[in-house]
């Protein structure tokens, strides 16, 4: 910089003892100039790199944490004995910024309690970084602070051995689409997506499923505001109190039927989440986190057009006749949903397809997922998939699956029928599959043990549900 400051002042006198009649003579020396100050910028830049490479890591415990100029507040933390490798933890949406001591629970926003990833990460010598974002959930603040964290491990410390992103729901946008980005992913080497989405506009769009076929069977709440506009002042406790009292009540089962067959689910993810049932996920979809994301999109985002229309099997309409449905009017309500309409602004709609995996961008990545995910359905991860496969990069991809989880640690599995539903140690499992994976160069055998929840699965196609 002081180099390139100097090569600027001599042109600057240079230029001021010239005539305004020796204009040739100018450009060619601004021409000299110019190739002098990219040789001198490549130089300034290798020495940086350098000096960054001969860093002293810490081998004592610290921990370090302050606020970028966009308002996101940081946390450092390396343990006793560091390994070299920093995790760079991604959290999911939220409606809310998490306070400085949650920055690391990874179930900060759920009814789980804590699970600060500080403690299980700190027993392997692995350290951790995080950051608010500065904002819930907008997710070029994500993105951006996240980066500026690399820097800053980097410019306190040193250059990690490995840069791993750990990211979790929304952070998994966040991770996808750094990637993507060359300059941005320079700084990492690796990424680890748990219950990641994909595709933000494929999740709101898909929740125009479920509201339009509660509006047909119950009729929407009209404290949500319209359908695919929701009211921006929505709360998870507004979404809840007018879902629960309608899913528990016996009397509303054929109603509750046709919601999910109409969504295509099986009846355990509809009825037996671990957490919370599907019906609120949905919904919540479908009011609160749109809401949240119109605000970052500037106007509304869910579209309906892209929709593939539902069918009912013969299997299907005998079993809700046994329910009570009439076979006509059954029909009937299956077109009316069918035929609801939802379009949204061009412009705003275009803003929010920027939110999408495009490519398979540059790093090798883990997701790791639940069948049965009550928020991001595992159909997304075929589209993922696609991405991977279509530009030939599959090898940069590997889709792990969790079907049950230790939430308590007592080595007693539940089944995983919910968003984010992991233990630490399937956590760290995938984590160090990706060390070994960095550290290789081969990809991992996707044989994750059975005994600890891991399974094998294949994904419905997400054109089942989609027509692009």
């Amino acid at each position: 910089f002081c180099l390139s400051r100097g090569l600027g002042d001599v042109y600057k006198r240079q230029v001021s003892t010239q005539s305004t009649g020796m204009k040739n003579n100018q450009l060619t020396f601004l021409k000299a100039m110019s190739k002098q100050l990219k040789i001198t910028h490549v130089l300034v830049f290798f020495i940086w790199s350098i000096s960054q490479s001969l860093g002293v890591c810490p081998t004592d415990p610290v921990t370090v944490d302050g606020t970028f100029d966009d308002g996101a507040n940081w946390t450092i933390s390396i343990p006793e004995n560091w390994n070299g490798v920093m995790v760079y933890y991604i959290r999911g949406f939220s409606t809310e910024i998490p306070p400085k001591e949650e920055i690391f629970n990874y179930n900060f926003g759920s009814f789980f309690d804590t699970l600060d990833l500080r403690d299980i990460l700190e027993d392997e010598r692995i350290g951790i970084a995080a950051t608010d974002w500065g904002s819930p959930a907008n997710v070029r603040s994500g993105i951006s602070s996240t980066v500026k964290l690399a820097k800053e491990v980097i410019r306190r410390f040193c250059r990690p051995e490995q840069s791993i992103i750990l990211a979790k729901s929304l952070g998994g946008l966040v991770a996808y689409l750094i990637s993507q980005n060359p300059y941005n992913s320079q700084f990492f080497d690796g990424i680890v997506i748990t219950c990641g989405i994909p595709s933000l506009p494929k999740i709101t769009d898909l929740s125009l499923n479920v509201a339009f076929a509660y509006d047909a069977v119950f009729g929407w709440p009209a404290q949500f505001g319209p359908i695919g506009n929701p009211f921006s002042n929505l709360t998870f406790y507004d979404t809840y109190n007018a879902t629960l009292p309608i899913f528990i009540d016996l009397e509303n089962g054929k109603n509750l039927e046709f919601i999910r067959l109409y969504f295509q689910i099986s009846f355990s993810e509809f009825y037996f989440s671990t957490d919370l049932p599907t019906l609120f996920y949905a919904t919540y979809a479908a009011t609160v986190a749109t809401a949240v994301f119109e605000q970052y999109a500037g106007g509304t985002i869910s579209s309906s057009a892209n929709l593939q229309d539902v069918t009912f099997s013969p299997q299907s309409l005998e079993y809700l006749e046994t329910l009570g449905w009439n076979r006509s009017e059954l029909l009937e309500k299956l077109a009316e949903v069918n035929n609801a309409v939802f379009i949204p602004q061009c412009q705003s709609r275009s803003k929010v397809l920027a939110y999408e995996i495009r490519s398979p961008g540059n790093l090798p990545t883990i997701t790791l997922h639940n069948p049965q995910d009550t928020f991001v359905p595992s159909t997304l991860l075929s589209f993922t998939a696609d991405v991977y496969r279509q530009r030939g990069k599959e090898n940069q991809l590997l889709q792990v699956w969790v079907s049950s989880f230790d939430q308590v640690g007592s080595g007693n599995f539940t089944d995983a029928v919910g968003h984010c539903l992991f233990d630490p140690n399937q956590i760290l499992t995938v984590l160090q599959a990706m060390i070994n994976w960095i550290n290789s160069g081969v990809k991992p055998v996707n044989n994750f043990p059975p005994n600890s929840g891991f399974t094998s699965f294949e994904p419905v196609s997400w054109r089942q549900y989609f027509k692009e």
